[in-house]
């Protein structure tokens, strides 16, 4: 697990089973999860035969990215605070994806984001 200090909270993340299956749910495989948060797949729902038409513009993708993000940071969240809480290691509780869009700017994503990855 790794923490991450948002507000002046220490939150903790991890990339546990349970995130990997719901990225895989979410996104068919890590590997295609990885290629859309680096922008190497720009289809639309994540349609491997899609056609010109179902291509994504920079706006969707955008968008798409930053709705990925907030996704994958509440799962991680999730992940780190039930690790903390078994291993009596204190950690602030979870933001929600709704609570990540209000309360994170650019500078706590920058931080966020060299401790993800």
């Amino acid at each position: 697990m790794v923490t991450v200090e948002l507000d002046g909270k220490t939150y903790g993340l991890r990339f546990s089973l349970r995130v990997m299956k719901d990225c895989m749910e979410k996104y068919g495989s890590i590997e295609k999860l990885f290629d859309f948060l680096s922008g190497k797949a720009a289809k639309v729902d994540g349609e491997e035969n899609a056609t010109d038409e179902d291509v994504a513009t920079d706006e969707d993708v955008g968008m798409d990215v930053l709705d990925c993000i907030v996704w994958l940071t509440s799962k991680m969240m999730e992940s780190g605070y039930a690790y903390a809480k078994l291993n009596h290691i204190d950690v602030a509780e979870p933001l929600t994806e709704e609570d990540i869009f209000d309360t994170l700017d650019v500078y706590g994503l920058r931080a966020l984001r060299k401790a993800m990855f």
